[in-house]
């Protein structure tokens, strides 16, 4: 799992969704993660989609891992549809464990006590949305990233993040 694809702040909007998922795959994402303000079930059509021909595990259904947000009004039908659509929902907060042991957290952003208790806890890397601001800095001993949006912004933003090399890059969504 070298590369994860990151995303966040969808707000309903299905094709920038469907844009922004194969721009984190043509960039060998092999797992995407959404952090949230998915909005509608067509969002979370745009997420189930199977690896591409170039890809190792070409044909197989992307790993997608997502959490909601504090637009999602209805997460409950949201997971539940998620989950028929075979992506894993790891509402409120999602831990995924790096090759080299270190842990990576990923959460809307919307609570500040999660988003405290893993700065407290010295999570290496925390993934949020929220703020609409694609991030990527360090306090205390974590690196916090956040993606970008696809609304509310200049220029909608996802991220690839390589776990062996530590590198982030933001990637321009175009939206028209």
């Amino acid at each position: 799992m070298p590369i994860l694809g990151l995303l966040s702040d969808s707000h309903g909007q299905a094709a920038l969704t469907q844009t922004a998922v194969n721009i984190l795959l043509d960039n060998q994402a092999d797992i995407l993660i959404h952090c949230g303000d998915i909005c509608t079930p067509e969002v979370l059509d745009a997420l189930a989609v199977n690896y591409p021909p170039s890809h190792p595990q070409a044909g197989t259904q992307v790993e997608v891992h997502l959490v909601f947000g504090n637009s999602d009004y209805n997460y409950q039908s949201l997971a539940t549809y998620a989950h028929s659509l075979g992506l894993i929902v790891d509402h409120p907060t999602g831990y995924i464990t790096l090759p080299d042991n270190r842990t990576l957290a990923f959460t809307h952003g919307h609570e500040h006590r999660i988003l405290s208790t893993l700065l407290t806890q010295h999570t290496p890397f925390i993934i949020h949305g929220h703020t609409h601001r694609r991030t990527d800095f360090t306090e205390q001993s974590s690196r916090i990233i956040n993606p970008g949006a696809f609304t509310r912004v200049s220029q909608p933003t996802v991220a690839t993040l390589n776990t062996q090399t530590d590198k982030l890059v933001f990637h321009p969504v175009p939206s028209s």
